[in-house]
């Protein structure tokens, strides 16, 4: 059994690693090598927090998120790619589909939209008919598309979409991007998307918060990150960690 001056250490050396590894990330020139090892590292701190989903790297990684990044919209719902998700299913005859394009109606090409612009959970969930309509509103997420956008980043060595990020953007953005060639409804050839934007700014906000919250939390529960780690010369990992 460990004793609370050795338990504290450990957190203390271990959260100062982290962020002196953040510090160091932003130092590095290029954005996109950055943002993919930012999104790295809160999927290794996710792993302190949740080393029972070892296996379920959705599961650690949206609820470190959302419990621990501070992030007040991350369960809205993005009306702009939740419409395009219920556009790919044939569903835009629905009810659901009906109210979401109503509200996209309402943004203005040109403008600039964030999560606070999109509505909750609540909000959208009660136009939803059946298991499969429902299904792809949780997928509309804030927290689920930047798991998303993490997967394309570390899988894909790419960010989804074709959105133009603005230096210094805190919060996730929508902006509208002219697609020629497309027909509109009225028989038009421009047509305007509106691209999801995740930018570097507002990452290095949810990961210092997530150190943040962490360290605490495992200050008040005196509990070792280091133990939800396998520390082993064979590679392939051992018995499953304990649940915090």
């Amino acid at each position: 059994m460990e004793n609370d001056q050795v338990i504290k250490n450990n957190i203390d050396g271990f959260f100062e690693y982290f962020e002196h590894e953040v510090n160091d990330c932003l130092k590095l020139k290029k954005r996109l090598y950055k943002k993919i090892l930012m999104v790295v590292m809160l999927d290794t701190l996710a792993c302190s927090r949740y080393p029972c989903y070892r296996t379920d790297n959705h599961g650690r990684f949206t609820n470190l998120i959302n419990n621990y990044a501070d992030w007040e919209h991350s369960k809205h719902i993005d009306i702009s790619q939740l419409f395009l998700m219920l556009k790919d299913k044939n569903m835009c005859g629905s009810k659901l589909a009906m109210e979401v394009s109503r509200q996209l109606e309402n943004w203005v090409e040109g403008s600039v939209y964030t999560a606070s612009d999109c509505p909750s959970y609540d909000d959208i969930i009660t136009f939803a008919s059946g298991s499969k309509e429902e299904g792809i509103v949780n997928k509309a997420r804030f927290s689920e598309l930047f798991y998303t956008y993490r997967n394309d980043l570390v899988h894909n060595y790419k960010e989804p979409g074709y959105g133009v990020e603005i230096e210094g953007d805190k919060e996730p953005i929508h902006h509208s991007m002219m697609n020629i060639g497309n027909k509109t409804e009225l028989g038009g050839l421009i047509k305007y998307d509106w691209e999801l934007v995740f930018p570097l700014s507002f990452i290095e906000i949810r990961i210092r918060n997530c150190l943040k919250n962490l360290k605490k939390y495992f200050e008040e529960t005196k509990k070792n990150p280091y133990d939800s780690y396998t520390f082993n010369t064979m590679w392939l990992p051992g018995k499953q960690p304990t649940k915090h």
